[in-house]
């Protein structure tokens, strides 16, 4: 039976170390990106519900016309830099519609109103729906990629905690 050498050692080593390294800079790699985040908020909530949208906002809605999975607001000063969401007049009567489709048996926990912020902490834009956001990924020149909500996630208890709400 063979032996293994001193210098087969080294080389499994050497990999080891080369593939540790690879996972270190991908970590550091993704927790210094670029990314924002949603904040829940009975005032967004509001807004979308009373039908008073704020107008600084360019409205996009994602899944079907009759029936959106979301809708959300992104402030004019931002472009969104992806063809995932379609762009929307939001007028009163549609989105009465879609806010009545989105609430079937009258307005409740499961649907809800979030601000969209930037990697910093700032608004930019407001998202109401009864799946959490995708993820956000800040870009050069305001330009901001915007993911479509998961519709498949599993129907979970939601826990509202203390700081869950801006009033």
């Amino acid at each position: 039976m063979k032996q293994k050498s001193t210098l087969d050692h080294k080389n499994n080593y050497g990999v080891a170390r080369l593939v540790l390294s690879f996972f270190i800079l991908a970590f550091i790699t993704g927790c210094t990106a670029n990314y924002g985040q949603y904040k829940r908020s009975m005032d967004v909530a509001g807004w979308f519900e009373s039908l008073q949208m704020p107008s600084e906002y360019k409205y996009y809605y994602s899944g079907s016309d009759k029936n959106p999975d979301a809708l959300m607001g992104l402030h004019k000063d931002y472009i969104l830099n992806n063809d995932l969401w379609k762009e929307t007049e939001m007028d009163r009567s549609r989105l009465k519609r879609w806010i009545d489709e989105f609430n079937p048996f009258g307005y409740s926990g499961f649907v809800f109103g979030q601000y969209i912020l930037d990697s910093g902490g700032k608004i930019i834009g407001i998202y109401y729906s009864r799946y959490d956001g995708g993820p956000i990924k800040m870009e050069a020149d305001n330009q901001v990629v915007i993911h479509l909500p998961d519709t498949n996630q599993n129907k979970r208890p939601m826990l509202l905690m203390k700081n869950d709400f801006s009033y």
